[in-house]
């Protein structure tokens, strides 16, 4: 059976797991075996990722045209935060949720490759103000912040910089809630020729 427990390993409490939806197994002798974030397509949830812990990743359901992971939770036009991975969506909500005590509307891509989501997503994105990337930062991430930025479109996009963490989950575990918050405050505007 399918409970959800707090992922205090990641610092992120039931009330984040629930809020997305994020269901885990566990193992005979009750120790966490696996998350299952839900994928969900005009808002149903239609497939789920499995991360069997530490870091093994498939899927379960129906993965073509899924939307965004968090977009059936996210309200709201002003500010949108896209991150590369689950956690740290889960992180970037459980550091919103401390500081203002709501959850700031934050998706995660399906993968580090999975760009063409955001491109099938990118009328929905468009609803949005301002669209912050909080991706890893490696060589990777870099790359993913060049190409989801022109998704995204001059002028609306910015990118936070993690204060040499390389994610936001590393962020909020090191520097805790306000650090995520500042680094989401502090992002700098994108353009094609590099940061502004």
């Amino acid at each position: 059976s399918y409970r959800s427990y707090p992922i205090t390993s990641r610092g992120i409490s039931k009330e984040v797991v629930d809020y997305f939806d994020v269901k885990m197994s566990v193992t005979e002798n009750g120790l966490p075996e696996s998350h299952y974030y839900p994928y969900t397509k005009d808002g149903k949830i239609v497939a789920y990722k499995e991360r069997r812990l530490p870091k093994t990743f498939s899927t379960h359901g129906d993965f073509k045209n899924v939307e965004l992971f968090g977009q059936a939770q996210a309200v709201g036009s002003k500010m949108l935060i896209i991150t590369e991975g689950e956690l740290d969506a889960l992180a970037v909500a459980q550091a919103c949720r401390e500081k203002y005590g709501r959850v700031y509307p934050v998706v995660s891509l399906p993968s580090a490759s999975g760009l063409n989501t955001l491109l099938a997503q990118r009328e929905w994105v468009s609803n949005y103000e301002t669209v912050i990337l909080m991706f890893d930062q490696d060589d990777a991430g870099s790359q993913a912040v060049e190409k989801a930025a022109r998704i995204v479109g001059t002028g609306r996009c910015k990118v936070a910089s993690l204060k040499g963490c390389k994610d936001p989950s590393e962020l909020l575990l090191k520097h805790g809630s306000n650090a995520v918050v500042e680094s989401i405050w502090g992002a700098k505007t994108w353009s094609p020729a590099g940061i502004v």
